[in-house]
C-alpha cells in the first residue's frame, strides 16, 4: 500500500487578522448608520415644500336696501298703463302713463294701445313713397333686431308693430287711409265708455318707474348715522304715500349694507370700492364710500353711492351684495409649518415664524399672515430682514425692493424636531 499524500498546514499570515478586523468594523458601522438613519426617519423627520406665489381675490357677502331720491306721482286708480319702459328719463309735462277705472280689463287696454300704434305708424306709411317705405322698413327690422338681443321687450313690441304695418299693409295710399279708418272704427268700440282713461304727466323730468312700493319716502339723507336696527326699521313698514307711478329725479343712488365690523374696517382706508349685485339682479358698479357707521353687536352700517346704473336697479329696494375688498398676494403656507415662538431669548415676545431650509441649515423667518387659504394653509408675507419693530428700517427695506428669505421657491420645513436658528438638517 502507498502511503497517504499529507498536505502541508499553511500558517496565518500576520496581516489576516487585521483585515479580518477592519471588515468587522466597516460593517458594525454600516449597520450601525443604517439604524440610525432609520431611527432619524422616524424620530427627527423632515418633511418640506416649495413656497409658492399665490393671489385670491378677497370680498364678503352682505344684505341691504337700495335707496334714491323719489317722486311718487299720486292718483288712484284701479289700472295704470305706462307710457313709458321703465328706467327712460322723462321729460317735465311728458304723458308717461294713462290711469283706468276698476272696472277695465287689461287685456282691452293693452290691445287699444297696440291699434293706437298701428294706426300712428300707418299714418305716416300713407304719406310714404314705396321706395322710402322700404328705407323705414330697413331701419324698422335693424331696431327690431337691436331690441331683441337686448332683451328689451318693450321697445320690442314696439318695433313689431312698426315692422308690421310698413311691410303688410297696402301698397295704395288710399288702401292704406281705408284700413286706418278701420282700425280707427274698431279702437272706437273698444274704448267707449269706461276705457277712457286719465293722462299722467311728469311734473318734473326725471327717471321712470312704473311700480311704487311704499318706500320712496326714504331718501338717501335718512341713512346717515344708522345701526343695522335702526336701518331695518326703516324698511320694517312702507310710510309712502299711495301713487300711479314715479321718477327718480336725483342723480345718485345710495347703498346701505349691514357689513361685520372686521369687514368694515378693511374699507376704512378706502375712498371706492367695487360692489356686486347678487339679488334681485346681477350688476356691478364702482361705488364711493359715504359713511361706516357705529357698531352694533359687531356689525356696522356702511353706505355706498353711485352715479351710475340708476335704470338698472330702478325697482330694486332690499338686495344682496358682495363687496369687493381687492386682491390678496402672498405665498401658501401649510398651517403644520408655522411656528409661534418668542422673538428671542432676552425677548419673550412671541412672533409667527416658519423655517425654510436654506441650503444645510434651517432659518428663521418671521411672516406675516393675510388670510386663511383654504383648510390647510395662509396666504402670508415674509418679513424683512431687519428688526421688524422698526417702522422706519422695515420702509427703507420696502424703498429699496429688498425681499424676504420667504418667496417663491424657497423650501419651506414643514416638519422637523428641536428646530432652531442655524441649525444643520442636512
Amino acid at each position: 500500500m502507498s502511503a497517504k499524500e499529507v498536505k502541508p498546514k499553511r500558517e496565518a499570515a500576520p496581516g489576516d487578522f487585521t483585515i479580518k478586523l477592519i471588515s468587522g468594523l466597516l460593517a458594525l458601522a454600516f449597520l450601525f448608520y443604517g439604524g440610525y438613519n432609520v431611527y432619524s426617519s422616524f424620530n427627527n423627520p423632515l418633511r418640506t415644500t416649495y413656497a409658492a406665489g399665490v393671489a385670491v381675490l378677497e370680498s364678503t357677502i352682505a344684505r341691504g336696501y337700495v335707496v334714491r331720491e323719489e317722486l311718487v306721482i299720486s292718483g288712484t286708480y284701479g289700472l295704470v298703463m305706462p307710457e313709458l319702459q321703465d328706467g327712460i328719463r322723462a321729460a317735465k309735462g311728458q304723458a308717461v302713463a294713462v290711469g283706468y277705472s276698476d272696472n277695465v280689463d287689461s287685456r282691452s287696454i293693452a290691445q287699444a294701445r297696440e291699434l293706437r300704434s298701428r294706426i300712428s305708424y300707418l299714418s305716416s306709411v300713407a304719406a310714404t313713397t314705396p321706395s322710402s317705405r322700404g328705407t323705414q322698413a330697413q331701419a324698422a327690422v335693424e331696431n327690431l333686431v337691436a331690441a331683441v338681443s337686448q332683451n328689451d321687450f318693450g321697445a320690442e313690441r314696439k318695433y313689431a308693430i312698426e315692422v308690421e304695418s310698413l311691410v303688410m299693409s297696402a301698397t295704395e295710399a288710399d288702401d292704406v287711409r281705408a284700413e286706418i279708418a278701420a282700425l280707427e272704427a274698431q279702437l272706437k268700440s273698444l274704448t267707449s265708455g269706461a276705457y277712457v282713461g286719465s293722462t299722467i304727466y311728469a311734473p318734473v323730468s326725471g327717471i321712470f318707474a312704473s311700480e311704487t312700493d311704499g318706500f320712496e319716502a326714504i331718501a338717501p339723507r335718512t341713512l346717515t348715522n344708522r345701526i343695522p336696527s335702526t336701518l331695518d326699521a326703516l324698511f320694517t313698514q312702507s310710510v309712502g304715500t299711495a301713487g300711479a307711478v314715479r321718477l327718480v329725479t336725483g342723480t345718485r343712488w345710495s347703498l346701505a349694507l349691514v357689513l361685520t365690523d372686521a369687514d368694515a374696517a378693511k374699507l376704512v382706508e378706502s375712498v371706492t370700492v367695487t360692489v356686486r349685485l347678487t339679488t334681485p339682479y346681477a350688476a356691478e358698479f364702482s361705488m364711493r364710500i359715504d359713511e361706516i357707521g357705529r357698531s352694533e353687536n359687531g356689525e356696522r352700517v356702511v353706505v355706498f353711492s353711485c352715479d351710475a346704473g340708476i335704470p338698472t336697479v330702478i325697482n330694486a329696494r332690499t338686495v344682496t351684495a358682495e363687496v369687493m375688498f381687492g386682491e390678496v398676494a402672498g405665498i401658501r403656507i401649510p398651517k403644520e409649518a408655522v411656528r409661534l415662538e418668542p422673538k428671542s431669548d432676552d425677548d419673550p415676545t412671541l412672533y409667527t415664524y416658519v423655517y425654510i431650509a436654506d441650503g444645510q441649515v434651517a432659518r428663521r423667518v418671521g411672516i406675516t399672515i393675510l388670510r386663511e387659504f383654504g383648510d390647510s394653509s395662509y396666504i402670508a408675507k415674509g418679513d424683512y430682514d431687519v428688526d421688524m419693530t422698526n417702522e422706519r428700517a422695515v420702509a427703507a427695506a420696502e424703498a429699496s425692493s429688498a425681499s424676504s428669505r420667504l418667496r417663491e421657491g424657497a423650501e419651506i420645513i414643514t416638519r422637523a424636531n428641536n428646530l432652531y436658528n442655524g441649525k444643520v438638517i442636512r
